[in-house]
């Protein structure tokens, strides 16, 4: 009980993380950081209860209403945050590629080579994109239509340079992502070593990609099954602890900002009885 407990912990401390992240990507001024935590658990509530769209519109309605921040600042918020968040994904499953065991070699490069194009893509788009006030014109169309957010908003002042500075921030979140799971493990008696470790997390990155449902339901717990089968653990425990997993998750995720929506949001208060 301890051990998942710590495994909520974890889980948790996702929270804080984010939020400081947040503030790293924010140009001055910028809410001070207690706010922004409260804020960042709201649309945390939103994204996992409902849908990430929902929780994405969420976020940065709740931010632009901060004093000083306003719809710009915000809007470019929620794109170099997902910038963060693709990269680092990326990375993961750029590391689950490598840590694979039994992989070949021509498979790993066959995986790798787009991943690291993408990443590159990505650090050029970062490096460059204060010298170009346009898009190149041979850019294709949809690939434009694609960058351009990404690009208008590493165009605010200090972006890229923030977007930078939030990276290992976004390591981070991934690493206490990695505790949750060990600790998860561990109170469930599964093995699984660090090497093996990075496929759970690429395969929780990829199901959080896409919100087909709303918080992930039976996408998140089905990819952690499939590597769990595949790393040789029976399907009457890997079904459990993928459940179980996911449960942590969500209640890491959804109740502080419902614990802030209640106490905190006067209209959402019981009026008093008479």
């Amino acid at each position: 009980m301890l051990v998942a407990a710590l495994a909520l912990l974890a889980f948790l401390s996702i929270q804080p993380l984010a939020a400081l992240q947040w503030r790293l990507l924010l140009p001055a001024p910028r809410p001070s950081y207690p706010r922004l935590l409260r804020t960042f658990a709201l649309a945390s509530t939103a994204n996992n209860g409902i849908n990430s769209f929902v929780g994405h519109a969420a976020a940065t309605a709740l931010v632009a209403r901060e004093p000083g921040v306003g719809s710009g600042p915000a809007i470019a918020l929620l794109v170099l945050d997902q910038l963060v968040v693709a990269i680092v994904k990326l990375l993961v499953l750029a590391l689950a590629v490598v840590m694979a065991s039994g992989s070949a070699p021509l498979q790993r490069t066959s995986v790798l080579l787009p991943l690291g194009c993408a990443i590159v893509a990505l650090l050029a788009l970062l490096a460059l994109s204060r010298r170009m006030a346009t898009l190149p014109a041979w850019i294709p169309q949809r690939v434009r239509t694609l960058v351009t957010p990404v690009h208008q908003a590493l165009r605010e002042p200090g972006a890229p340079g923030a977007v930078l500075r939030a990276l290992p921030v976004g390591v981070m979140i991934r690493v206490m992502e990695a505790l949750a799971m060990v600790a998860m493990h561990v109170a469930l008696g599964l093995t699984i070593s660090t090497v093996q470790l990075p496929l759970l997390l690429g395969a929780t990155a990829i199901a959080t990609m896409l919100p087909i449902v709303p918080g992930n339901l039976g996408t998140y717990e089905g990819a952690l099954v499939g590597v769990y089968l595949s790393l040789g653990v029976p399907l009457e425990r890997a079904l459990p602890a993928a459940a179980l997993q996911h449960a942590c998750q969500l209640t890491a995720a959804i109740v502080p900002g419902l614990l802030i929506a209640v106490l905190r949001v006067p209209h959402l208060r019981r009026p008093p009885t008479t």
